[in-house]
């Protein structure tokens, strides 16, 4: 069960970095 958790927070933790990161490149060139 502990990896389940570890394996959500590491899921939640890349979509939230992507997220992140797809923000910063579309203010750092709109298109």
């Amino acid at each position: 069960m502990a990896t389940t958790a570890l394996r959500n927070r590491l899921v939640a933790g890349g979509l939230a970095g992507l997220a992140a990161v797809a923000g910063g490149y579309t203010i750092a060139y709109p298109y």
